[in-house]
């Protein structure tokens, strides 16, 4: 608890370039973390973390992955995979993410799955092969704001299967899909978006 990373450098071939367990009240700042089949950066089962500046990247992983996690403060960080999520959000609520950048060549830039609560202000998601930014599976209560999701291949910004999510301001842009879809989405408010 309450520890400061702060610079650091973490790289690993099979597992994870920086990890948090069940650990709460921590910031981490200006660091790198690379691994090659696990995560870039990864919170588990933790609370109350700040991350701020760091990059996290993975050829098969997640770049920055959260996970059953709550309250946590992501802002200007950049998560980048080849494969999967550049930042991934599971089952983790009441969290803000605040201009961040997260791009993948065929997986999701950013994606929240089932993930409640969260506010996503200011973010870039990309994808050559996916969504740039998707909610979905549950994400209920999410407040999406000035945020840009752009897919070659696929839907910009895309929301399904969750109920009262808010979309302000936001742009979604495709080469040759949806720039904005909505699927299954109840009770939601969607105003002044940009689909291109």
């Amino acid at each position: 608890n309450n520890t400061i990373f702060l610079d650091n450098r973490g790289v690993s071939v099979s597992s994870d370039g920086i990890s948090l367990n069940n650990s709460n009240n921590n910031t981490l700042t200006r660091n790198n973390a690379t691994s090659v089949s696990g995560n870039g950066i990864i919170i588990n089962a933790s609370s109350h973390n700040v991350l701020i500046n760091n990059n996290g990247t993975s050829d098969s992983g997640v770049g920055i992955n959260v996970v059953v996690s709550s309250n946590d403060t992501l802002e200007n960080n950049t998560g980048t995979s080849s494969s999967s999520e550049g930042i991934l959000l599971v089952s983790t609520a009441n969290s803000t993410l605040r201009t961040n950048n997260g791009t993948s060549d065929s997986g999701i830039g950013i994606r929240l799955s089932g993930a409640a609560n969260n506010t996503l202000i200011g973010n870039n998601g990309t994808s050559n092969g996916d969504a740039g930014l998707s909610v979905q599976g549950g994400s209920d209560n999410s407040t999406l704001i000035d945020n840009s999701g752009v897919s070659t291949l696929n839907t910009g910004l895309a929301v399904d299967s969750s109920t009262n999510v808010t979309l302000i301001n936001n742009t979604g842009s495709s080469s040759i899909n949806s720039g904005i879809e909505l699927g299954t989405v109840t009770y939601s408010s969607v105003t002044n978006n940009t689909a291109t």
